[in-house]
């Protein structure tokens, strides 16, 4: 009886052991992982400094906020394809509909074409770097392996209702004659894209 007992525990010894030397998979696969970010990303999510922030969850490396945002405005529907994943690589399109671009001055500039894509190359990593509040730089960080951006996330992409909250803000905090004129007629262009 006590030589199957002791059976019994190198038994599971040896099955924990064994379980914990892999690495677990993924949480989420690469098209999951760009589902979740241009919903967060079209509603406005890094238009603030906490969502930024947030936002560096879904990049190898996403770095600070840029002085002057690039705001790229598509219509509210949008298509991911499906994903070529080549090792621990991946890349994804995001089928678009542009609508315009919105200059730092709060100028709207519609766009000439009428669809487009955004390519995602995402990497499968443990390692990767968070902006925190404060903080001069990224820090690097590890964890369990994820799919992540691999880029600088440069360009902000909104749906209209985002780029309305966007415009109506940044002119409320404007004394520039200039960025309030753009950001009423910007706010007009946005108005007939709903």
């Amino acid at each position: 009886m006590r030589q199957s007992s002791i059976i019994g525990v190198i038994l599971v010894v040896l099955t924990v052991t064994a379980s914990g030397n892999s690495a677990p998979p993924p949480q989420a696969s690469p098209k999951e992982v760009i589902v979740k970010y241009w919903k967060f990303e079209t509603a406005g999510g890094r238009l603030t400094t906490d969502g930024w922030e947030n936002a560096s969850a879904f990049f190898v490396k996403l770095g600070r906020p840029p002085l002057e945002r690039r705001i790229s405005v598509i219509a509210g529907g949008y298509a991911v394809s499906d994903v070529v994943i080549n090792g621990n690589s991946a890349d994804v399109m995001i089928q678009i509909l542009p609508q315009g671009q919105i200059d730092s001055k709060l100028k709207f500039t519609p766009s000439a074409a009428e669809k487009g894509a955004v390519a995602c190359h995402l990497i499968l990593s443990g390692t990767y770097w968070s902006t925190d509040a404060g903080a001069e730089a990224p820090v690097e960080r590890t964890g369990p392996p994820e799919w992540r951006i691999d880029g600088s996330g440069e360009i902000i992409w909104l749906e209209p209702i985002a780029a309305v909250r966007y415009v109506t803000d940044m002119k409320r905090k404007s004394n520039d004659p200039i960025v309030t004129k753009n950001a009423d007629q910007t706010l007009s262009e946005l108005a007939k894209l709903h």
